[in-house]
């Protein structure tokens, strides 16, 4: 069960304001207008009761209650992240699965998503995004592991954001998925969109967004195909919709595919991008999780 921590606030407004969400947003910017919204209790204005979209006047006094979860313990897998690049402005880690990249909604916060884990590394400021999204650049499904890129301020977050708007930053994943990919190498340009009978899922649509994934086969195998695969466009599960469409699902995947595996076979092993502020190329690269270069060393010993 939810706990929450019930925290008292006092303002006084300073000019006027069309609406009181709007006052309060700008006196507490971590919180995004729908948390306030949805979370502000005993609100009142000069000692009156009032809704949250009361308009504010010069010298109004405004106090409320604000409903705040209350943080749980770290995540055991905390202690698995590792800290693949470091300085002033931005962290790479490699990520294990199993952790969020942030929180599912702006208002719960377990302390198992790295947006959590990297909060006492960033600065306190105004930030452009919720605070559950505090410097996170992209995100990777829970599931997939590999590198990804955080930031510490709020200048770097836009800039990153721009370069992977522009589809500047090179993103390459490992996967292994089922069946022989006979092509030796391809690209898959399918749009994506929702699943509007599965809220979770996405799915290959002409109505959805441009994706674009190029792919290149490493290696086969008697029931599977291990492929090299580099994003263009960075859609919500993407390279699972994609080879699920292209009836070669990622082994592991849940949502997509078939038959019980713990992991799902999919690592984003390399990364490059030009650093935020003094425009230096960086580029990172990882090798497999542990599982997965163990799940591949089988497959070359049956093969044997």
């Amino acid at each position: 069960m939810s706990k929450f921590l019930i925290s008292n606030y006092h303002f006084c407004c300073l000019k006027n304001y069309s609406r009181i969400d709007i006052f309060i947003r700008q006196q507490i910017p971590h919180y995004s207008r729908s948390f306030l919204q949805k979370n502000i209790l005993q609100l009142s204005v000069n000692h009156r009761s009032q809704k949250i979209s009361h308009p504010l006047k010069k010298g109004d006094e405004i106090k409320f209650c604000l409903k705040e979860s209350v943080t749980k313990p770290p995540h055991p897998l905390y202690q698995k992240i590792i800290t693949v690049y470091e300085d002033e402005e931005i962290i790479v880690f490699n990520k294990p699965a199993g952790i969020l990249s942030h929180p599912k909604n702006e208002n719960t916060f377990n302390n198992d998503s790295i947006a959590e884990y990297i909060q006492n590394k960033i600065s306190k400021q105004n930030w452009s995004v919720p605070k559950y999204r505090w410097g996170i650049v992209h995100r990777l499904d829970r599931e997939t592991s590999g590198l990804m890129i955080c930031t510490k301020n709020n200048l770097a977050l836009e800039k990153l954001k721009e370069q992977f708007q522009n589809r500047n930053v090179i993103k390459k994943y490992f996967a292994l998925v089922n069946g022989n990919v006979v092509q030796g190498s391809g690209e898959i340009n399918k749009k994506i969109g929702k699943d509007p009978r599965y809220p979770m899922k996405k799915k290959v649509t002409p109505h959805g967004k441009d994706a674009i994934t190029f792919y290149k086969v490493v290696e086969r195998f008697n029931d599977f195909t291990l492929v090299d695969i580099n994003l263009l466009t960075g859609r919500t599960h993407q390279i699972r919709v994609h080879f699920f469409d292209f009836n070669h699902f990622v082994i592991g995947d849940k949502f997509y595919g078939k038959g019980n595996y713990e992991n799902l076979f999919l690592c984003c092993y390399f990364l490059e991008f030009q650093h935020p502020l003094n425009n230096k190329t960086l580029s990172f690269q990882i090798a497999m999780p542990d599982f997965f270069e163990e799940k591949i060393k089988k497959l070359n010993n049956n093969l044997n």
